[in-house]
């Protein structure tokens, strides 16, 4: 094993998932068995002891069934890790999260797993992801609202209310409230939403436009309170995609979630998705508003996530991003490679 696996494996499981002395952590796994051996050595390095959970034989299973199932396998594990390299079956991840959350379990759900992030985004200290959501958080009540801009044409005021709370992630979970990795984010759904996000750096969900061309032919969001009302880029097909995105449910149009990344330790692009998500700046959700815990007035089963490179934002007059890294001010004493 290599020393870059070993110190980001180290970090999950002792700092996020916090694993004590001769607690029990059950290993779910989805093709991806190297990673599963890593997490196995990791745990008993914290003094824990691995439970390797096999559900190969429920890929083809049914939620419900692939729940009852992984439920009589836990051999009292009282928190768990997910890896899945290529992405895992819905009914299975469904059921995984569904039996951590019965069970009480501290669960993290790693999928898309991919070496490169145990040196990078998994080697965040919670902590210090904690302290960073809390400046933002304080920031942004005391502002009541926040105001995004970029080279390429944002320019989106979206404002917050009392009614929906805002909501910090540091990849900490706890007993029955599993979390992701990687991890570290502020995120809030917005009361109001008006002016326009520039998507010249991703879109991802229900539809997926190349990256390359999105960048060439940026997409175009216009929104007024708190839906995209239009979707224009240079390039026809883009343009279409979004539109037909908007046609799938009444509430696909709607910003479910506004998230601010507070993961330290994300600096630039990689290609990785689930670590690209998190670079600093501002990100608007589309459709789906995780309703339970945002307290949204709807819910919706399908969502579009678009990020825009090199944001400013600011709540009130405190700088948070400036050109799509977090304001000297916000990270002071946090950021440990300033």
């Amino acid at each position: 094993m290599s020393e870059k696996l070993r110190r980001g494996a180290d970090n999950v499981v002792q700092h996020v998932l916090q694993v004590k002395q001769g607690e029990r952590v059950a290993l779910f796994e989805w093709e991806a068995a190297r990673f599963r051996t890593v997490f196995r050595d990791a745990v008993r390095r914290a003094g824990g002891e691995p439970v390797e959970v096999d559900a190969r034989d429920l890929a083809r299973s049914s939620e419900a069934d692939a729940t009852r199932a992984l439920a009589d396998r836990l051999d009292g594990a009282v928190a768990s890790i997910l890896c899945a390299e290529h992405g895992i079956p819905p009914a299975l991840s469904m059921a995984v999260l569904a039996v951590a959350s019965r069970a009480k379990l501290r669960h993290l759900h790693l999928t898309r797993i991919d070496e490169r992030l145990f040196s990078q985004s998994y080697r965040a200290d919670p902590l210090r992801i904690a302290k960073l959501n809390a400046r933002v958080a304080e920031a942004i009540e005391a502002a009541g609202s926040l105001h995004a801009t970029s080279p390429a044409g944002t320019d989106v005021r979206i404002g917050v209310s009392s009614r929906y709370p805002l909501l910090s992630s540091d990849g900490r979970p706890s007993p029955g409230n599993p979390d992701n990795l990687p991890s570290g984010s502020v995120l809030f759904h917005p009361a109001t939403v008006d002016g326009v996000f520039v998507a010249d750096r991703g879109a991802l969900g229900a539809i997926r436009p190349d990256p390359a061309e999105l960048r060439r032919h940026p997409l175009h969001v216009h929104l007024e309170r708190g839906r995209a009302v239009r979707f224009e880029s240079t390039d026809d097909d883009i343009a279409a995609m979004a539109r037909e995105y908007a046609e799938q449910h009444a509430d696909a149009t709607r910003v479910g979630i506004v998230a601010f990344p507070t993961n330290y330790v994300i600096r630039s692009e990689t290609r990785l998705e689930v670590q690209d998500a998190l670079l600093p700046g501002l990100n608007i959700i589309l459709g789906f508003s995780h309703h339970r815990a945002t307290r949204a007035p709807y819910q919706c089963p399908i969502q579009l996530r678009l990020f825009g490179r090199r944001l400013d934002v600011r709540a009130g007059e405190a700088a948070l991003v400036e050109q799509g890294r977090h304001a000297e001010a916000l990270a002071a004493e946090v950021d440990l490679f300033r």
